[in-house]
């Protein structure tokens, strides 16, 4: 088998190798020799691809199935209470405590005062309706000095 190949393989390549040179100035017979070699060249492709397209089944893209997740619910709560003892009442137990599993806590507080020794800074405004905004506020200038008093005379 492998020596038929090969066989077919150097008469390809020759045949191939000889076809640009009687295009080069072939008239009639050459052209002929030139559709001929073509042929030659070629068939075994065409051919072979024939065979491998009824052999081979065509391609097709697998089926993709989305099935919904399952549902499933949790069991409904039980209350079960042991049955009382003659006499006595019967005894409940507590509800479960509820907690909001949404709950967020609050920003921690931010100063809206910050002292320093000639002044202060101020944030007004709430962020929502009205920006934020520091506002510096200076100290009141200090009392002058009192004067002595004056001598008498």
């Amino acid at each position: 088998m492998r020596r038929i190949l090969v066989v077919l393989l150097v008469v390809t390549c020759v045949i191939a190798l000889a076809a640009p040179a009687a295009h080069a100035g072939g008239h009639g017979a050459a052209r002929a020799a030139i559709g001929v070699a073509t042929f030659v060249i070629f068939a075994p492709f065409i051919i072979a691809g024939e065979v491998l397209a009824h052999a081979v089944p065509p391609y097709r893209a697998p089926a993709v199935v989305v099935a919904s997740p399952p549902l499933s619910y949790a069991p409904a709560p039980s209350y079960y209470a042991a049955p009382p003892a003659y006499g006595a009442p019967p005894a409940y137990a507590a509800a479960p405590g509820y907690t909001n599993p949404a709950y967020i806590a609050p920003a921690p507080v931010q100063p809206r005062v910050v002292q320093y020794p000639h002044g202060r800074y101020v944030l007004r405004g709430d962020g929502i309706t009205t920006a934020y905004q520091w506002v510096w506020i200076p100290n009141p200038p200090s009392a002058p000095p009192v004067a002595p008093p004056a001598p008498s005379q």
